[in-house]
């Protein structure tokens, strides 16, 4: 399961992006079967029509409670370009989901390994940063920071694969 965690006022601009790329129910490694299982079908071009993308949104919640993430596989945050607050995300997410959950940062400018010092498992911190428009630009930049551990590494290169994205790995610099 995937989640994003993002701040109250981006949770419409998250809500678009996460439908624009077909992503339900949080499950982006098993999309293709949980659509099946729930009666969706999706066009060869792995794109959903508009009434599948409509049953999805019946299904998937977005908010700000992280207790939601609990059971996550995958969390992404998504919030303002600001060390202090992305560090305080992935400090009160780990405290919230498994100890096996990958946390991943969307941003673009700031040093992964930063957000990861301090964190009791500073291995599963990864950088995911999609570019914009996430629709239509096909690059993710896969960041390892230092401490990233390859189990979060190969966790971020199948999800983008996952979304017919095209990754490529970054060393994080500051």
């Amino acid at each position: 399961a995937c989640g994003v965690a993002a701040a109250e006022h981006e949770i419409g601009a998250q809500r678009q992006n996460f439908f624009q790329q077909s992503v339900i129910d949080g499950n982006v490694l098993r999309l293709r079967r949980k659509l099946r299982q729930r009666g969706i079908a999706c066009h060869p071009s792995h794109r959903c029509d508009l009434r599948a993308i409509g049953k999805l949104q019946q299904q998937i919640t977005f908010g700000t409670d992280r207790s939601a993430l609990a059971d996550a596989d995958l969390v992404i945050e998504a919030v303002v370009e600001d060390l202090a607050v992305k560090q305080a995300i992935f400090a009160d997410l780990e405290n919230i989901v498994r100890d096996d959950c990958v946390l991943a940062s969307n941003t673009s400018s700031l040093p992964v390994s930063a957000m990861a010092a301090g964190l009791k498992h500073p291995e599963r911190v990864v950088g995911l940063h999609f570019f914009n428009p996430v629709a239509v630009m096909q690059l993710v930049e896969v960041v390892r920071a230092q401490q990233s551990g390859d189990q979060a590494i190969a966790t971020a290169f199948a999800v983008t694969k996952q979304l017919k994205k095209s990754a490529v790995l970054v060393v994080d610099s500051p």
